[in-house]
């Protein structure tokens, strides 16, 4: 009964390491990608305009001109759930693991269970927010004309 306490408390303590190691990416990654510098007004205008030029040679100049902002929305929106939904995908795969190796033991089981729960929830909710927005954005194009 010992072996089996302690084997729980390692699987336990693995669990939020990794929790606390992919936390701690995901947080360094959203605090990096804000850029915190005050330079010359004069060098950021000469660097954006530089960058617009380098833009304006890689895509083409119609797909710029003939784009709205209903499809650049919705671009956008679908990318954010996209990944939302993926990620809401591995809540689910991940609760079906543990649901395999909890080894018949009840709070295990049911824990697995419930996040199963949750992520099946997530995903619906992810399918059907795709479907509302992807009509609004087609119902807004459409009434602009």
């Amino acid at each position: 009964m010992t072996e089996k306490t302690s084997k729980t408390s390692k699987t336990s303590k693995t669990s939020k390491v990794i929790m606390a190691v992919v936390l701690l990416l995901l947080g360094t990654i959203i605090v990096f990608n804000f850029v915190y510098a005050a330079g010359d007004p004069e060098q950021d205008k000469a660097a954006i305009k530089k960058a617009m030029n380098k833009i304006d040679e890689i895509l083409p100049s119609e797909t710029v001109k003939n784009a709205n902002v209903n499809s650049l929305v919705g671009n956008a929106l679908s990318v954010g759930m996209g990944i939302i939904g993926s990620v809401s995908l591995i809540v689910f795969l991940y609760s079906g693991i543990m649901w395999m190796t909890s080894g018949g033991d009840a709070t295990k089981v049911g824990k697995a269970q419930q996040s199963m729960i949750w992520g099946a929830i997530g995903l619906f909710v992810i399918f059907i927010s795709y479907i509302i927005v992807k009509y609004l954005i087609e119902g807004l194009s459409l009434w602009q004309g």
